[in-house]
């Protein structure tokens, strides 16, 4: 296996930047709206580092899907490969396309949607650091409520009583469907007494076994071999959100809530260059929009049927229920963004070299003068601390980092 990017112990020294700690104390404080400056190459550092400081759950919002995912894998390596660092994806298939999107986007959905489930009350504490990252189209479209989600989700532990045909009615309400074998997210089966159900927010589907009323034992199992993968004590099942079969009505949207409803109120919003968000908020609703009216004249749909995303007023209202808000752009507006605390970080993008060694050495020897800490992360590292050797240059070669470099060495760093 390879090992994944760590390069958690260099957000320390954001500490030392003016602008950062001024930005902090502001929004600790809860003054007003911030709006941060920095190319778009620092954006994963400076949210790995308000994390890390703030200790406060984050919701991230970029405009477009890859620039999420994008996020999502840079700050994986900014937090050490954090469990807590979780992508809400959209899904596959534009609402009304009356097309079945994927069962892994649902799956992983469904995942952010039982995390944040989880610390709803307990992050009011400020003890979660749980950070969601995720696109427009993502976060706009409807889903099932929370308190709907909450009231349906339950646990089943080794040794407690139910009743096998029970759970299975219970299962059906929740949207599962029955089948011969379980296969996927949101089927259930029934042989004797075994009970197998493939909840969304579990990788593998369960299987459990019953004495009577009383259940022996829970395990997960391989859904092509069934063959079993781990015993566990407890199980929890959650309802099938909008996109499996039967669970919502056409669109993926019904009368449901966004995962903004989710969020604990000390959540901390990061919005990624809001001129792009709002663009990105008005496409999907005019895209859906169209496909709406064609499906309303077809008769596939009633004209009274729910809008599945929210529009820009309303994800605006969504937004008002978090604690803290801060801005990310890549230029300084000036008098455009008169209303925010305004911070411009110290950052400037790395020079390009196109292969070239020479110009690279040169400029390494220049910076390394002093008590300068010079940190560079290449996937290169490995040849280019072995020219550094053949030009008697003192370096030091990491595959990975445990700790922070002393000030005035030169480290490569393997990475991307």
């Amino acid at each position: 296996m390879v090992k994944k990017s760590d390069f958690s112990p260099l957000l320390s020294l954001i500490d030392e930047m003016p602008a950062f700690s001024h930005l902090v104390q502001n929004m600790c404080d809860g003054k007003g709206e911030h709006l941060a400056v920095l190319p778009d190459a620092a954006k994963p550092y400076l949210i790995a580092a308000l994390r890390r400081r703030m200790r406060t759950p984050v919701l991230l919002l970029s405009a477009q899907a890859e620039g999420a995912k994008r996020f999502y894998q840079h700050l994986m390596a900014w937090c050490g490969d954090d469990s807590h660092i979780l992508h809400f994806p959209d899904l596959d298939v534009l609402p009304y396309e009356n097309l079945a999107p994927s069962i892994g986007l649902l799956q992983e959905r469904m995942g952010v949607l039982s995390s944040l489930a989880d610390i709803s009350d307990e992050a009011a504490s400020g003890e979660q650091s749980i950070v969601v990252v995720a696109s427009v189209p993502a976060v706009i479209r409807k889903t099932m409520s929370l308190a709907e989600f909450t009231s349906g989700r339950h646990t089943l532990s080794v040794g407690a009583t139910a009743e096998p045909m029970k759970l299975l009615a219970e299962w059906f309400d929740m949207g599962y469907s029955r089948e011969n074998m379980v296969e996927q997210p949101g089927e259930m089966s029934r042989r004797g007494g075994i009970l197998d159900i493939y909840s969304p927010n579990n990788e593998l589907p369960a299987r459990m076994e019953f004495f009577g009323n009383t259940i022996e034992s829970i395990r997960f199992f391989d859904p092509v071999t069934q063959r079993s993968t781990q015993f566990v004590r407890s199980l929890t099942v959650v309802p099938l959100g909008c996109g499996f079969p039967g669970s919502c009505s056409v669109g993926g949207g019904g009368e449901g809530e966004t995962i903004m409803k989710y969020l604990p109120r000390n959540t901390t919003l990061i919005l990624d260059e809001m001129a792009d968000i709002e663009t990105a908020v008005e496409e999907v609703n005019v895209r859906a929009d169209k496909l709406r009216r064609q499906q309303e004249k077809d008769g596939e749909i009633s004209e009274r049927s729910a809008f599945p995303y929210l529009a820009m007023g309303e994800l605006e209202e969504n937004l008002k229920g978090v604690d803290k808000c801060l801005e990310l752009a890549r230029w300084d507006r000036g008098e455009e963004s008169s209303s925010h605390y305004r911070y411009v970080m110290d950052f400037s993008p790395a020079p390009r070299y196109n292969g070239q060694a020479s110009p690279f050495l040169s400029r390494v020897k220049e910076m390394s003068e002093g008590e300068r800490r010079l940190i560079v992360v290449s996937r290169h590292a490995k040849r280019l601390s072995q020219l550094m050797e053949e030009e008697k240059f003192p370096v030091s070669f990491l595959a990975s980092m445990e700790a922070l470099p002393r000030p005035g060495t030169f480290t490569l760093l393997e990475g991307d």
